[in-house]
C-alpha cells in the first residue's frame, strides 16, 4: 500500500519535469521501454504497460522498505526515505541501465540529475508512510 499510494507524488513531480520541458520521457514512459520500442512509448497501450509496471516496481519497493524499516527502527524516516530513493535511483538509473533493460535514454546529465528528486520524493513519503501507518512492531508482521 506504501509503495502504490507514495508512487503519485512521485509521478506529479515527474509530470511537473516533463510538462515544463526538463525531461523527455515520464516514468510509465521509461517503465514500458522494458517492454516497447523507444518510437512506440506515446502508445496509449504503451502508456498502460508502463503506468502498470511502473506501480508494480513501486509496491515492491514499499514492501522492500518495509523490512528495512522492521530491521533498522522506526526512527529518522525522512533520513532512510533520502537515502532509499538514492539507492533506488543507482539501481534503476545506473545498474539497469548499464544492460540496456529499457530502450528509454537519458541522455543528458541534467536529465539524470532531475530524475533523481522523485525517486527521492518517493523514498521520503514511504518512509513517512510507513512509519505512521506501518506495523513494524507487531507479531503479525
Amino acid at each position: 500500500m506504501s509503495g502504490v499510494l507514495c508512487n503519485l507524488p512521485k509521478i506529479i513531480l515527474m509530470g511537473i519535469f516533463k510538462y515544463t520541458g526538463l525531461i523527455k520521457y515520464s516514468f510509465a514512459q521509461m517503465s514500458a521501454g522494458v517492454f516497447i520500442r523507444e518510437d512506440a512509448l506515446s502508445n496509449p497501450f504503451s502508456l498502460a504497460i508502463g503506468v502498470v509496471s511502473d506501480f508494480a516496481v513501486a509496491s515492491l519497493l514499499g514492501i522492500l522498505l518495509v523490512y528495512i524499516m522492521r530491521i533498522t527502527g522506526k526512527d529518522y524516516p525522512i533520513s532512510k526515505g533520502v537515502l532509499y530513493g538514492i539507492m533506488i535511483h543507482i539501481v534503476v538509473y545506473g545498474v539497469a541501465k548499464t544492460l540496456n533493460i529499457t530502450s528509454v535514454e537519458l541522455l543528458n546529465p541534467l536529465a539524470n540529475f532531475i530524475v533523481l528528486f522523485p525517486n527521492i520524493i518517493f523514498g521520503i513519503f514511504n518512509a513517512l508512510f510507513i512509519e505512521r501507518y506501518g506495523i513494524l512492531d507487531s507479531d503479525e508482521f
